[in-house]
C-alpha cells in the first residue's frame, strides 16, 4: 500500500511541477507547439481524416469549420445525438456512420426519422419516446437507481438502439442522457417562440457572460448550468455540455480525453506511458487552454485550438494504434525510395497528400 501510495505521490508531484512551470512559458514557445500541431497530417483515426484524407490538421480545421457550425442549423436535434454518442467513443468508428446515415436520409420526405423532417428537439424527443417507451416510462422518469437495467427495456427496443443509434452493446447511463439533455433543453425553452437553433445558440453563447453560471475561480461550472437546465443530467460531465455549446455557436473548448492528452504531452512535457487524460483535472485544462488561447489569438479562436487538438490526440496518441507514428515514418521512407527511382515527385504527392517538402529525398 505504501508503494502504490509513493507512485501516486510522485504523479501529483511531476504533474503539479509540470503546471507550473508552464506558467511561465513564454507566447513564442507555446505558438511554436501550436503550429507543429497544426502542421502535422491527419492520420486514419484522425476525426477529420475520413474527410480530407492526410492533409494537414489546420488545413482541414479550416475547410471543417463551416460544416461544423451548419449542421446545428440545419438540424438542431441531430446535434444532440452526436454530441451525447461522441462522449468517450470513437468518433470515426462509432458516431461518425449514425450521423452520416442521418444526413442522407434527411432531405427524404418519407425517411422513418420524423425528426428530421420537423427538426425540432420536441420532435426528437417524441420519437425516442415512442421506439423506447418502456425505458423511457421505467428508466428515466422512474428512479434509475431503484431499476435494474437490463429490465428497463425489451428486446424491440434493444434492437432499435443498436440498429438506430449505432450502438455495439445498449448503454442504458448514455441512453438516460440523451433523453435528461433533451428534457433540460425543452425545459428550459418553455413556451418561447424562437427557433431550437436560435433559442440553444443565445444559450450556449451567453454563458461566458454569466457570471451565476461560473465557480470561483471564473470556469464554468457543469453543476450550475445544469441547475440552469432545470436539473441533473445523467452521466454527462462538462466536456459534453462545452461540445453542445461548441455545436451552437460558442467559441470556447471540451475538456475531453484528446484534449487534455494534448496538453499533458506537447504542453507540460510529461509521458504517455505514465500519464492518462484523466490525471489532468477539468480546472487545469481550462486554465492552460485559457494562456494558449492569449498566446495564439489572433489567429486562432479557442474552437480552433479544439479542433486542432482532438484530430491531433486522436490521430496520433489512439491506443488503438500504438506504431501510427512509426507507420507513417515507414510510408514517407517508401514513398521518399519511390522517387529517387525516378518516380514523379508532384504525383505521389498529389496521391498521398505528403508535401513536397516532406518527401523530399535529401
Amino acid at each position: 500500500m505504501g508503494k502504490f501510495t509513493k507512485v501516486v505521490t510522485d504523479k501529483q508531484k511531476k504533474l503539479s511541477e509540470a503546471l507550473e512551470q508552464f506558467k511561465y512559458k513564454d507566447d513564442a514557445g507555446i505558438k511554436e507547439v501550436v503550429e507543429v500541431i497544426g502542421k502535422a497530417r491527419l492520420t486514419p483515426t484522425s476525426h477529420l481524416y475520413p474527410i480530407y484524407g492526410p492533409i494537414a490538421i489546420n488545413e482541414a480545421v479550416e475547410r471543417s469549420a463551416e460544416e461544423f457550425l451548419n449542421q446545428a442549423e440545419s438540424c438542431p436535434p441531430l446535434s444532440i445525438i452526436d454530441v451525447v454518442l461522441a462522449a468517450n467513443r470513437e468518433y470515426n468508428v462509432m458516431v461518425k456512420p449514425v450521423i452520416d446515415r442521418f444526413k442522407k436520409e434527411m432531405p427524404d420526405a418519407n425517411t422513418e426519422f420524423t425528426f428530421l423532417k420537423q427538426k425540432t428537439f420536441e420532435s426528437l424527443l417524441e420519437y425516442l419516446k415512442i421506439n423506447l417507451s418502456n425505458f423511457y416510462n421505467e428508466y428515466v422518469i422512474k428512479d434509475h437507481n431503484k431499476v435494474k437495467a437490463s429490465e428497463s427495456i425489451n428486446e424491440e427496443e434493444r434492437e432499435f438502439i443498436l440498429k438506430v443509434l449505432g450502438f455495439k452493446e445498449v448503454n442504458h447511463y448514455k441512453m438516460k442522457a440523451l433523453f435528461d439533455l433533451l428534457n433540460a433543453i425543452i425545459r428550459l425553452k418553455g413556451d418561447r417562440l424562437e427557433r431550437d437553433y436560435d433559442f440553444l445558440k443565445a444559450w450556449a453563447e451567453n454563458i461566458e457572460k454569466r457570471k451565476d453560471l461560473k465557480n470561483r475561480k471564473g470556469i464554468v461550472s457543469k453543476r450550475k448550468i445544469e441547475r440552469s437546465l432545470g436539473g441533473k443530467i445523467h452521466k454527462v460531465g462538462i466536456a459534453t455540455i462545452q461540445h453542445l455549446r461548441m455545436h451552437f455557436g460558442a467559441d470556447t473548448f471540451k475538456p475531453d480525453q484528446r484534449v487534455k492528452e494534448v496538453l499533458l504531452y506537447k504542453f507540460l512535457n510529461l509521458h504517455s506511458n505514465e500519464f492518462i487524460s484523466i490525471d489532468l483535472d477539468d480546472k487545469s485544462a481550462f486554465s492552460i487552454m485559457e494562456k494558449i488561447h492569449n498566446s495564439c489569438n489572433p489567429p486562432y479562436t479557442l474552437r480552433t485550438l479544439d479542433s486542432f487538438f482532438v484530430n491531433y490526440g486522436s490521430g496520433y496518441y489512439n491506443k488503438n494504434e500504438p506504431s501510427l507514428d512509426f507507420a507513417n515514418s515507414v510510408l514517407k521512407g517508401v514513398l521518399k525510395k519511390l522517387i529517387q527511382k525516378g518516380v514523379d515527385a508532384e504525383l505521389i504527392s498529389e496521391v498521398s497528400g505528403y508535401s513536397a517538402e516532406e518527401l523530399n529525398p535529401n
